[in-house]
């Protein structure tokens, strides 16, 4: 018969490598200093946006991150694994989820912006403020479509232009002939 410790661990670690292998990205946050009601409120912010904060030994994440990453990967993230830590996980637009991080932090400088690896690639602490100056995927798309529209949008003026002196030309040379 297990140990609820056992069972625990394994749980958690079912739990760790499934959110590794599901999502895009992990950051690493420390959080040494920080009271439960700001933690509490930045579990809330990254709810709201899709996202999660999880806490839990370090161990454990050591461990599901040696067995559910390339070992080159799993030793750069662990390297950013030290004293109390929660992981912030990337499922879709990694830009809203450093913004979010970035505001808290803010308000709160407890909280430290380590690390982490997004799309197998290692962030460092100072990717989070150039990640967090980009526009979310929404305005970069808005951009986009703008940017493609605009020479259409010319184009169709400057025929309506043609097309409406067209017109003033037709009707001044029938008012012409009208008059002959």
């Amino acid at each position: 018969m297990k140990k609820v410790s056992q069972i625990f661990k394994e749980a958690v670690d079912k739990q760790l490598k499934e959110a590794i292998q599901d999502n895009k990205g992990v950051f690493v946050v420390g959080f040494s200093g920080v009271g439960s009601s700001m933690l509490t409120d930045l579990r809330k912010n990254l709810k709201a946006i899709g996202t999660r904060f999880f806490i839990t030994k370090n161990k454990f994440i050591s461990l599901a991150f040696r067995n559910s990453l390339d070992s080159k990967l799993a030793e750069e993230v662990i390297k950013f694994i030290d004293g109390p830590i929660g992981l912030v996980f990337v499922k879709d637009d990694p830009v809203v989820v450093c913004k979010a991080l970035t505001d808290f932090r803010k308000v709160c400088e407890k909280i430290d912006l380590r690390g982490g690896y997004l799309n197998q690639q290692i962030i460092n602490k100072d990717d989070f403020k150039v990640i967090s100056s980009i526009p979310p995927r929404e305005v970069l798309y808005q951009q986009l479509v703008t940017a493609i529209n605009s020479p259409i949008a010319r184009l169709a003026m400057s025929l309506n232009h043609i097309i409406g002196k067209l017109v003033y030309a037709l009707n001044d040379l029938v008012n012409k002939k009208q008059k002959k």
